[in-house]
């Protein structure tokens, strides 16, 4: 998957045993910023045809054995978010059991394949391993073969039959139309369901935005019983015209957005069962530290011990960046450089929806216990210049921004933060010069 699989920083292992790729792995993915189990190794120059080999750290057996199989380098990407998400588990994914059919006639809306399905097949190929491909309605006059391009995990090495991501027409809409984008694309999709048996059914991807790469497109999520038998394309647009609609912004790639890209969030969601369901209860705030190796990991865990154990979407706490000044002799500088960190947190994280922008946490020991104080940040004056710059993904205005802050022991720092956004507690802060330096 783009941006999601991507060459680790030492990648060419010419001549070499998988032990020593497997040795590699283990200290990279100490680091968040892979993942610590799954890797894939291109092990013959043909690997278009031939495919890749990918390998796990943990067979599912919790003994942490590892454990390989070669699979086609198109089905790469889409299988391990399948693994990462849990929808399925490794000896599945060797035996090729990738959905079952009760999976499959879920995607299809609970009916049998019947000729349409059949029809389906030789218009969209067949069902991918994720079970369900995903219906994309784009504005007119923004490319769709531009969009799917962004958006398809491995597009680049894929055949037109093997794309996840089918772009259906969005009807004649225009600015001025009464109803919304994501509106008129509700109404046709019980609709298109009908005909494509093997869209999902209950959720879909909007593209409006010109500029989609760098704001988003929308999932949509859709109501209904999703069943289409004995309804006529009338009744199925009636029904998408008034059916209950939940929106969420997402990115629209991993490079671009991370876990929050489009097609990972979408399988994600609709593990879940639907966004309602996925959607965090909690924020997301950032930390940050000085530099020091995996610093910013071990902090996170000083402040929520429970932080490693958290799976997509349950994080309370994430590495920000590192701060290089030092406090207690160049202020000016220690401040714009917190500002700067969290402009680039909050923009790694723009599509995370319970992401906290204006209040952070800071360090100065990235090892940090559970009593020892870390400093609680606020963005008092200034915060739509935060705004603007993640919009135009611009360096931050500085000029008349005032930041504040509080020193407090190291596991109540998430509770101080979610207590002030929430209203359970005022603000009671100060300039940061006037706060003793700590050192935790």
């Amino acid at each position: 998957m783009e941006g999601v699989v991507s060459r680790a920083p030492c990648h060419r292992f010419l001549n070499k045993r998988l032990e020593d790729i497997v040795t590699y792995h283990t200290d990279l993915g100490r680091e968040q910023n892979y993942d610590p189990v799954y890797f894939i190794v291109i092990a013959d120059s043909a690997w278009r045809t031939k495919g890749v080999v990918l390998v796990t750290l943990d067979d599912d057996d919790l003994e942490c054995k590892p454990d390989l199989l070669w699979i086609p380098a198109a089905d790469a990407g889409l299988t391990l978010v399948n693994l990462q998400i849990s929808n399925t588990d490794w000896e599945e994914t060797k035996e090729g059991v990738l959905y079952d059919e009760a999976v499959r006639n879920e995607a299809e809306g609970g009916e049998d394949r019947g000729e349409a399905a059949e029809d389906d097949d030789r218009e969209f190929g067949k069902a991918p391993p994720m079970g369900y491909h995903i219906a994309v309605y784009v504005r007119e006059g923004i490319s769709p073969e531009a969009v799917i391009k962004e958006i398809e995990p491995s597009w680049s090495i894929k055949r037109p039959s093997e794309v996840v991501c089918k772009v259906l027409k969005s009807g004649d809409w225009t600015e001025t139309s009464e109803i919304s984008f994501v509106s008129q694309a509700a109404s046709l999709h019980p609709i298109q369901v009908s005909k494509h048996p093997i869209l999902h059914a209950t959720m879909f991807l909007a593209v409006e935005n010109e500029n989609f790469v760098q704001g988003g497109l929308t999932l949509v999520e859709l109501d209904w019983d999703a069943q289409t038998k004995d309804r006529s394309e009338g009744d199925l647009e009636q029904l998408g015209m008034s059916v209950k609609i939940d929106t969420l912004t997402v990115g629209s790639s991993a490079v671009q957005a991370g876990n929050w890209a489009a097609v990972f969030l979408f399988a994600t969601i609709a593990r879940k069962g639907g966004i309602q369901k996925w959607k965090p209860r909690h924020l997301l705030i950032g930390a940050h530290c000085p530099p020091c190796p995996d610093g910013d990991v071990k902090l996170v865990n000083s402040l929520d011990p429970g932080a490693a154990q958290r799976r997509f979407g349950d994080e309370k706490i994430m590495p920000g960046g590192w701060i290089t000044a030092a406090r207690g002799y160049d202020e000016d500088r220690f401040c714009l450089q917190l500002l700067e960190a969290q402009r680039s947190f909050c923009l790694r994280l723009r599509f995370a929806p319970n992401l906290c922008k204006e209040l952070f946490i800071y360090s100065n020991a990235a090892e940090t216990r559970e009593t020892e104080e870390v400093m609680v940040v606020r963005v008092m004056e200034g915060t739509e210049k935060l705004t603007k710059a993640l919009e135009g993904y611009g360096m931050l205005d500085v000029s008349n921004m005032k930041i504040e802050a509080i020193n407090c022991p190291a596991l109540g720092a998430y509770t101080l933060v979610s207590d002030v956004v929430e209203g359970r507690k005022s603000w009671k802060g100060t300039s940061i010069s006037e706060l003793p330096v700590s050192r935790g």
